[in-house]
């Protein structure tokens, strides 16, 4: 989990990256879309999530 800076706006996501390098952002929420993230984005990672103050639930839970 990180935390993102994607075109000024912060978000906190899962990332991932192919073999041809090309990334993405992860929601959590299935609900949400997979936000690719490309050379041109403006985009960087602002910080990694360590701790988190409340469980994690199943979707749809909480």
């Amino acid at each position: 989990m990180v935390v993102a800076s994607l075109d000024g706006e912060f978000t906190v996501k899962r990332t991932g990256v192919d073999r041809r390098s090309s990334g993405w952002l992860l929601p959590e929420n299935s609900k949400y879309p997979v936000i690719p993230v490309e050379p041109e984005t403006g985009y960087s990672i602002f910080g990694v999530v360590s701790y988190c103050l409340h469980q994690r639930g199943v979707e749809g839970r909480v």
